[in-house]
């Protein structure tokens, strides 16, 4: 016979009477100090705030550069109802309880949620819950109102960022944080970022822990972000990639485009991890008919516009790659004269002309060629070469470009490890075919 005690019971019996943790409190500070240097930076954690969404990156650093990594025991306040103090917490380890007094518990949150920005910008005086600690421990970043009010002061263009979002209809309220910044859902709306933010589960994993399995069918894949730690990507059992913090895997399978995995991940030191299950996308992309259309367009490759325009560097390749590349690049439209693309980001970028006619011109102005539909422009970054530095391009008429750059590559090919030598050697062949045509072979 055994004696069975829920781990809810537990927790909830520690909540309440948490000296019952002091003889273990060494221990859970020794695990906390660990947790903490596989973290996000705070700069990292405070951008990807819906709050700070469109701010520079400088003034994001003076804000969080200034926050303070809390460690919290069970049962302990975060946050008390009627406080005035203005400080915004984001959960970065564990979960707590939101608790209104005359009510009881009325919610549990796990890491990666945010709460008291409405009394950080002043849109309520007071808060209006109690946040207590649910877990053993707790780690969460704290944001105090001071810290808010000097970096406006040092970047006062921000100042109009903050009053628009006291007169939002979200009144402040911070959106779908735990996704707006992966990359797959960059262009997405606020209201499927929150409806998806929703269903974002959260787990940590050991060190040599297998997260996915190569070759497995799941029912109900998902796809996963990388908060904090490292891991390694391997394929016929051997290592082709570390993956660090920020990035994400496994979007191929949770969209339904790939119907196995690719590769075996597994963690190579304690890792935390959010995942995001097909079914719970699928759910949100019903509410927003919207993204569904979006997302089924690139998935089918479909374009009510007319025939899609592949890159031509690319051709041959993979579906799975084409597709993935589509869905993390850029789309720009721009009109005739805009000179925008003759300068960064856009000059240091590879582009694809979706529509229209673009002029490359010397650095004197001369018209060294015509690009349009189906053309694309500065490919030999997609080989590792450097840009280059001594073309522009100027729009001849209104024009649409897919734009790629380093960062997106990387991300793209990250999937599809093994396939780096072949694709490469097909945009250097392409480039090599383009200057022969140019020379007149």
């Amino acid at each position: 016979e055994a004696i069975v005690f829920p781990g809810r019971s537990v927790l909830a019996v520690l909540a309440a009477f948490p000296t019952l943790l002091n003889p273990a409190t060494d221990r859970l500070v020794d695990t906390a100090e660990c947790i903490k240097e596989r973290l996000l930076t705070k700069t990292e954690v405070a951008s990807s705030l819906n709050l700070f969404y469109g701010c520079d990156l400088g003034f994001v650093n003076d804000v969080a550069s200034n926050g303070e990594r809390r460690l919290l025991f069970a049962g302990e306040t975060v946050v008390q109802q009627g406080s005035t103090v203005g400080t915004l917490f984001v959960l970065e380890h564990s979960r707590v309880s939101i608790q209104i007094s005359g009510v009881g518990t009325v919610n549990e949150v796990p890491a990666g949620n945010c709460f008291g920005e409405r009394t950080l910008l002043g849109i309520a005086a007071e808060a209006n819950a109690t946040v207590r600690v649910a877990t053993p421990f707790a780690l969460a970043l704290a944001i105090l109102r001071t810290a808010l009010h000097k970096a406006l002061k040092k970047h006062p263009v921000e100042v109009e960022h903050f009053e628009k979002l006291k007169t939002s209809p979200q009144g402040g309220r911070i959106s779908g944080s735990k996704v707006r910044h992966v990359e797959l859902f960059r262009a997405s709306g606020t209201g499927f970022l929150e409806a998806l933010n929703a269903k974002v589960t959260s787990a940590m994993f050991l060190h040599g822990q297998t997260i996915v399995v190569e070759g497995s069918y799941e029912e109900d894949p998902a796809m996963f972000v990388l908060s904090g730690g490292i891991v390694v990507a391997e394929r016929h059992g051997h290592a082709i990639a570390r993956i660090s913090p920020g990035a994400t895997f496994g979007e191929l399978a949770m969209l339904g485009v790939s119907p196995e995995r690719a590769v075996t991940i597994r963690a190579v030191t304690l890792c935390f991890i959010m995942s995001i299950q097909s079914s719970a996308f699928h759910q949100a992309l019903e509410k927003f008919p919207e993204e569904k259309e979006r997302f089924d367009t690139a998935t089918s490759g479909s374009h009510k516009e007319g025939p899609r325009v592949v890159w031509p560097c690319l051709r041959g390749e993979s579906s799975r790659l084409l597709y993935l590349l589509d869905l993390y690049a850029e789309k720009f439209s721009c009109l005739a004269g805009d000179r925008r693309l003759g300068h960064a980001p856009f000059n240091e970028a590879a582009i694809l002309i979706l529509e229209g006619e673009i002029s490359v011109l010397d650095p004197q102005g001369r018209e060294l060629a015509v690009l349009t539909a189906g053309c694309c422009w500065n490919e030999r970054i997609l080989a590792g070469a450097r840009a280059k530095q001594t073309e522009r391009l100027l729009p001849i008429t209104n024009c649409e470009v897919r734009i790629v750059n380093r960062e997106t590559w990387g991300k793209v090919m990250a999937e599809f490890p093994s396939d780096l030598g072949k694709v490469r050697a097909a945009i250097l062949r392409y480039m090599g075919e383009q200057a022969e045509k140019r020379l007149g072979y």
